[in-house]
């Protein structure tokens, strides 16, 4: 690799999605640095990213229609079982208390890319095919979509595709499994955060890495719906 230490940097970076008091200027290099990883070394990073949004996705649960996504072109995006589009707000509207209208109850309003909405999807697929989708983005030189929200000129920024749309894509998947009630603080995606930068180096220099233990852990962390939990609701966004 020629960025040095990337994982370093994923680990710095990772306190941005977990750390609200980080100052703002720590926040601005630690976003920089890690675009800069994903610049210099997209494979590796599609890699960290495809563990990090599967980790999410995996721990959905089962009967979650974001498991049941249909997945077009990438020019046309994905869409719930009911038609509605993955990347928009109203894909949170069965679990969260919010109308057609509410933009703001979704803090990555306006919404994410076709290619971001795919690479969501596919994370419920494992590791190695997110990885593959953030790849195939990662091909398209697109002006960026995770930058408009740092407060820096795009002038300073690498054009760095797999940071575009891989960071939007795990925020969203981070808030949908946080829309079941996961605390703010998750201890998973803590977990996931801190394990991934040294697996992503592993898988990106074929070596063996915890699998195994891996999807056991997956596994525990899935979401187990409470019984009294709005059926109803959960039932108007699932096709049987």
């Amino acid at each position: 690799m020629n960025t040095r230490h990337p994982e370093t940097v994923a680990h710095t970076w990772a306190l941005t999605l977990t750390e609200p008091l980080l100052p703002l200027q720590a926040r601005v290099q630690a976003e920089l640095a890690m675009r800069r990883v994903c610049w210099e070394e997209p494979a590796w990073a599609a890699h960290l990213f495809g563990g990090l949004i599967s980790d999410q996705m995996l721990t959905l649960p089962d009967k979650d229609p974001w498991r049941r996504c249909i997945i077009g072109p990438l020019s046309f995006g994905v869409l719930l079982p009911n038609g509605t589009r993955l990347g928009s707000h109203k894909a949170f509207a069965d679990v969260l208390d919010i109308g057609v209208d509410d933009t703001d109850a979704v803090p990555d309003s306006p919404g994410l890319t076709p290619m971001s909405e795919t690479i969501v999807a596919t994370g419920t697929s494992g590791q190695q095919e997110t990885a593959a989708a953030i790849l195939l983005g990662g091909r398209n030189p697109s002006p960026t979509q995770g930058a408009d929200n740092l407060p820096f000129p795009k002038a300073l920024l690498n054009p760095a595709p797999v940071y575009t749309y891989a960071v939007p894509a795990l925020h969203w998947a981070i808030l949908r499994r946080r829309s079941f009630g996961v605390p703010v603080d998750d201890a998973w995606l803590s977990e996931s955060l801190l394990y991934w930068p040294h697996r992503a180096s592993s898988i990106h220099n074929d070596k063996q890495w915890d699998e195994k233990s891996h999807a056991s852990r997956v596994r525990e962390e899935r979401i187990l719906l409470d019984p009294k939990f709005d059926s109803e609701i959960l039932q108007r966004w699932v096709v049987d």
